[in-house]
C-alpha cells in the first residue's frame, strides 16, 4: 500500500477519560489490534493530512448475559478507512484492519458501501463490529 506521507506513522491515543465514551480498556484493545497497520489510526476526526488513514468510534455499549454466563459489556464500534488517493489504498487498509480485528476477537458483521465524497475528494468505507469486554 502506498503511503506518500513522509511523516512517521503514529497512533493518536487520547489521555484516559478524553475522547468520548470509549472505556480505556476498549480503546486500548482496538489500538493494540490495529497497531501494525501502515497508516495512522485514531478516533475521529482522524488524520486527514495523511494520504490514507483509519478511524474508529464506539456507537454503543450495553451489558448482556447469554444463558447462565456472567454479564459482560458488548461494545458496538464503527471503523472507517479514508483516502485522498484515487487508488485502493483505503480498501487495502480496511481489509487488513478487519483481519487484525478478527484476530483480536472482534466480530465484524457488516461493511460498505465504498463511497467517494465528491465535495471533499475522499474515498471512504466503513464497517460495524462488536467486542465483548471480559
Amino acid at each position: 500500500m502506498a503511503n506518500n506521507n513522509t511523516a512517521p506513522r503514529r497512533l493518536t491515543i487520547p489521555a484516559p477519560g478524553v475522547g468520548g465514551v470509549f472505556a480505556d480498556e476498549v480503546q486500548q484493545h482496538f489500538y493494540a489490534a490495529l497497531a501494525s497497520l501502515p497508516v495512522p489510526v485514531s478516533q475521529p476526526p482522524g488524520d486527514a493530512q495523511a494520504d490514507t488513514w483509519i478511524t474508529f468510534n464506539e456507537v454503543s455499549a450495553e451489558p448482556r448475559t447469554a444463558g447462565n454466563a456472567v454479564t459482560r459489556i458488548c461494545h458496538l464500534v464503527q471503523l472507517h478507512a479514508w483516502t485522498h488517493c484515487d487508488n485502493d489504498d483505503h480498501r487495502t487498509a480496511f481489509f487488513a484492519a478487519i483481519e487484525l480485528l478478527k484476530a483480536a476477537g472482534v466480530r465484524v458483521f457488516s461493511w460498505g458501501p465504498d463511497d467517494y465524497e465528491q465535495d471533499t475528494g475522499i474515498h471512504h468505507i466503513a464497517c460495524t463490529c462488536e467486542w465483548w469486554q471480559r
